[in-house]
């Protein structure tokens, strides 16, 4: 289990998260919604330790990030070993080679020789198809390939959670598909997984828990059927409308 308790952030006088309190699950699917400028990828950067905050608490498998530790601190590194995270494909660096990408971890982190580390992480680039694809920059990649390997750098620590960033936004339906079941596989697997997005119908159908994040706060949580069909406050029912209407 994570449990973030009290999360707040300022940048000079502006309060960007507002006492956030959330959980997230093993084996659990949770949905964390909201417009753009919420907060909401910030969240998940004070969630893995790659951003400080100015109160409140992560705790994540007996580790636990407080107020004012940065991305270099122990419990930060500790905390990011459990938790893999799927950027965007736009935020994939593009100078390394599809292999070097997914290896990265095994090597720096749990200082693995290379043979080692491709042995380690063999499961989730045969998984994933993406074996052909491993000496191609990402520039040399489909979108959907550059999905694939996100999620397989992710993976290549074998976390308990992860976190997806709108990580099928920009591919076309049937990839979009086939991420969207990778992921239902790796929650069947007992792994705990956050998706961020604006996919209302993925967090409506998947999700068994959703947060709605609006101007750094949580505005309403609970089971997707029922707050996605019965807002009880008008900013989601006003956001939801927006989504419907391609806003």
């Amino acid at each position: 289990m994570i449990e973030v308790r009290g999360i707040s952030k300022r940048f000079g006088a502006a309060e960007v998260l507002r006492g956030v309190n959330m959980s997230l699950a093993n084996g659990k699917l949770t949905g964390l919604i909201g417009p753009s400028g919420s907060g909401k990828s910030l969240l998940t950067r004070c969630v893995v330790g790659l951003e400080g905050f100015d109160q409140g608490t992560v705790a994540a498998n007996g580790h636990t990030i407080g107020p004012g530790a940065d991305k270099f601190s122990v419990e930060a590194f500790e905390v990011r070993k459990r938790v893999g995270i799927v950027f965007p494909p736009g935020l994939i660096p593009p100078y390394r080679t599809a292999e070097e990408l997914i290896l990265e971890g095994p090597i720096y982190v749990r200082g693995m020789r290379h043979d080692k580390a491709l042995a380690f992480c063999s499961q989730w680039i045969d998984r994933l198809g993406i074996r052909e694809h491993l000496g191609k920059f990402p520039r040399q990649l489909s979108t959907g390939q550059l999905a694939r390997v996100s999620l397989a750098r992710a993976l290549a620590l074998n976390p308990k959670y992860l976190i997806a960033d709108e990580v099928a936004a920009s591919l076309d339906p049937v990839l979009a598909g086939e991420v969207i079941e990778i992921i239902g596989e790796l929650v069947s697997d007992g792994i705990g997984v956050l998706v961020v997005t604006h996919q209302i119908e993925f967090i409506r159908q998947h999700a068994d828990f959703v947060y709605f994040l609006m101007r750094g706060t949580i505005v309403e949580k609970g089971a997707p059927a029922e707050i996605l069909a019965h807002p009880a406050t008008p900013e989601l029912a006003d956001f939801l409308q927006g989504v419907r209407r391609g806003r």
